[in-house]
């Protein structure tokens, strides 16, 4: 009976990289037989420590390419819609949605999560939102609640003040970490931040002007200080240029407890019993 109905339900995975591959591969191990996966980027060496199917020979190859040929491999019969993209909840980003059941967002740019999260909650999509994995590694510390009631992550903590802005409190389910980040950004190199310098002063002079950017809240680390603290876009680029530790235990735990909420859902456990 429930094999039934986790079969006709549709999923879409925006974000396809060590959470969002764990995700798409649970969801699909469990019977899920329709699916898109969404992502722009791709495999890279980085990629292989947490990404669940990633190879040497794939890197260079789309995230949602590598995702659609191996889950072919197990399950000749799954409708996998691989679209190249980077997600924007805009009328083609609303195309791209339609026809779906369950959102699961695994996206890791502030803007674009939290604009994707807006949209499904205004449009009664059901959406699971994946909070930060890196840098952590405990399994005791994951968390599984409404976005009002997390705590103790600086991720969560942006998204849910950036969703109060718009009015949105409640009525999104958080895979989240309490465990503090064991490592910071590590300090930009005089070399980097020249670079950054340098080529922000070309795009400044080849506009007639410096226009205005958008910046992520949250506490700044040794290298964005280093950037200077009235430079808010040298701060934002900093932070892009540098990964963050990523251990492949967390990424996965948080991918497949994500499935798992929605395998419950569409099973009608939602509340610990059917």
């Amino acid at each position: 009976m429930f094999f039934g109905k986790i079969q006709k339900t549709h999923c879409t995975v925006i974000g396809c990289g060590g959470v969002g591959s764990a995700v798409a591969h649970c969801l699909v191990r469990s019977g899920i037989e329709r699916i898109r996966l969404i992502d722009s980027k791709e495999i890279v060496p980085s990629s292989l420590n947490r990404h669940v199917c990633a190879m040497w020979a794939d890197i260079g190859r789309p995230k949602v390419e590598v995702l659609k040929e191996f889950f072919l491999r197990f399950n000749p019969d799954v409708q996998c819609e691989a679209i190249n993209c980077f997600f924007v909840a805009d009328a083609h980003g609303q195309e791209i949605l339609k026809g779906t059941d369950w959102v699961i967002d695994c996206i890791d740019d502030i803007n674009t999560k939290t604009a994707l999260l807006k949209y499904c909650v205004e449009n009664h999509i059901k959406v699971v939102s994946c909070m930060a994995a890196s840098t952590r590694l405990n399994p005791a510390a994951l968390c599984v609640d409404d976005i009002s009631k997390t705590s103790s992550d600086p991720l969560s903590r942006q998204v849910r003040r950036r969703l109060a802005r718009e009015g949105i409190y409640t009525g999104i389910t958080c895979v989240y970490s309490t465990e503090a980040p064991l490592a910071p950004l590590a300090p930009l190199s005089p070399e980097q931040l020249a670079a950054i310098h340098e080529r922000r002063a070309r795009e400044a002079a080849a506009r007639a002007g410096p226009q205005p950017t958008e910046v992520d809240e949250g506490e700044e680390d040794a290298g964005e200080k280093a950037a200077g603290a009235a430079d808010k876009p040298i701060q934002k680029e900093a932070r892009r240029l540098r990964l963050l530790p990523n251990m492949q235990p967390m990424p996965s735990i948080i991918g497949n407890a994500a499935a798992a909420v929605v395998i419950m859902n569409i099973c009608g456990y939602a509340n610990g019993s059917p």
